[in-house]
Order: C-alpha cells, then sequence, then structure tokens
C-alpha cells in the first residue's frame, strides 16, 4: 500500500511498483524498531530512511508489514509505509 497510489498485489505488482526506484537507483534504509507476533501472525514496525547514489537525504517516514505463515514460509500479507516529511 504505497502512499499516493493503489494497493499493489502480487510479484509482478510489486516488481513494477518498485521498478522506478531501481531505475533511479536510490537507496532505501530499513530499521525495524518492534516485531511482534502470535501463531501464525506477525506484524513488524520500523522506519526508513531514501537517499540518492551521492547521499542526499530524500525522503524518510516509518511502515507497518503484516505477515502470514503459508504452508511453513512467512509470507507478507500487507506492507503500508508512509512519509514523515511535510507534504510539498
Amino acid at each position: 500500500m504505497p502512499p499516493g497510489a493503489d494497493a499493489v498485489t502480487g510479484p509482478d505488482g510489486v516488481s513494477a511498483a518498485l521498478a522506478p526506484v531501481a531505475k533511479t537507483r536510490e537507496q532505501m534504509q530499513l530499521t525495524t524498531t518492534d516485531v511482534t507476533g502470535s501463531g501464525t501472525t506477525a506484524l513488524e514496525t520500523g522506519k526508513w530512511v531514501m537517499t540518492s547514489q551521492d547521499g542526499k537525504h530524500l525522503d524518510h517516514g516509518k511502515y507497518l508489514v503484516f505477515y502470514k505463515k503459508e504452508g511453513g514460509r512467512w509470507k507478507i500479507y500487507r506492507d503500508i509505509w508512509n512519509s514523515s516529511m511535510p507534504a510539498k
């Protein structure tokens, strides 16, 4: 669930949504701040920072990832993030 866009689903959708970032070679640093879970579900919270190739700060914010265990493997069920910077 990227900010300012419709929800993305499936591996092909995720690849297409992240392609512009990969093309510009921006760097994304993720820092997990908490993980909690029970049984077959888990919730990860954290923060992220995006920088350009030359190290310029581009954006930063927070995220939540909800995981479900299916067939013995953990899979992302929901992922949402947004910026902590003021709207332009």
